[in-house]
């Protein structure tokens, strides 16, 4: 239970998400134990540039690693786990088995050595993506395609995953070992949070260029990215079995995603539609 006692451990915490997610629980009262790397790394967008935030980490650690993560979240409660290789064109071989692969096997082991009681996954809306890629591959994004799909609003958390490169492989992995630890093992509850593209203040912020559709789509405001993991950590999951998945996208008229059924069931209505008036 999410209580003025909880202890939550935020990994990948100097990075964009990490900052934003720190500042919004610590000004709620909520006790926070920031884990990154050092020295950190942060990923990079197009035409955006963030610089990882060093002054805030508590505990170092490279998830790579199991010896320098056994330990790592003593006296928490509850972990949001954003550590990972965010390229979602990176090799598997190279970065996302280390990073994404073997990184959650100990970030859960580790929870479970921490008797966490849950964890929060930041996966990602590229587990489905590959129903609604444009032609210019991994991150953009088709409306054709989309529609083909049954339109918006019509992929459901239920749905087979569709992932569409390595990057989203990794986080199909990591929501499967989640169900386990937390269906079979019953080690401790879990929820995925299908996170989308959390990195921009504005929906218009790639217009004119090939990312332009998929932002519009897949746009994650700042406040509606804590407010779904805020939701994550509070929600009640006794009926669930422990274990719940969602998307985590603002409401934007093109997105493929029924955000009404996370909606109901993290108990969080994102605040910012993506529909903005088109700049001239």
């Amino acid at each position: 239970m999410f209580t003025s006692k909880s202890v939550v451990a935020i990994t990948g915490s100097a990075g964009l998400l990490g900052t934003v997610l720190r500042q919004h629980l610590q000004s709620i009262g909520v006790k926070v134990i920031c884990i990154d790397k050092a020295p950190p790394i942060s990923q990079g967008a197009p035409k955006l540039h963030f610089q990882p935030d060093t002054t805030h980490i508590d505990r170092t650690c490279d998830f790579a690693d199991a010896t320098s993560c056994l330990d790592v979240f003593r006296g928490c409660s509850h972990v949001v786990h954003l550590a990972a290789s965010g390229d979602a064109g990176a090799p598997m071989q190279e970065e996302i088995l280390p990073n994404n692969i073997i990184g959650m096997i100990n970030a859960t082991t580790a929870a479970k050595h921490a008797k966490v009681s849950r964890f929060i996954f930041a996966s990602t809306n590229h587990t489905y993506h590959g129903n609604t890629m444009g032609e210019h591959g991994t991150g953009s994004f088709s409306n054709d395609q989309m529609l083909r799909q049954g339109g918006p609003g019509n992929i459901t958390v239920s749905d087979p995953f569709h992932p569409d490169s390595n990057y989203a492989v990794s986080k199909v992995f990591g929501e499967s070992l989640g169900s386990y630890c937390s269906r079979i093992e019953k080690s401790f509850e879990f929820v995925a949070l299908r996170i989308g593209w959390c990195a921009y203040d504005s929906p218009n912020a790639l217009e004119g260029t090939i990312h332009d559709e998929y932002l519009k789509a897949m746009y994650l405001s700042k406040q509606d990215f804590v407010g779904y993991t805020q939701a994550a950590l509070e929600t009640n999951l006794d009926a669930h079995d422990g274990f719940l998945a969602a998307f985590a996208v603002s409401n934007n008229q093109t997105c493929p995603f029924d955000i009404a059924q996370s909606v109901a069931l993290l108990g969080y209505t994102p605040q910012h539609p993506s529909k903005l008036q088109t700049s001239k």
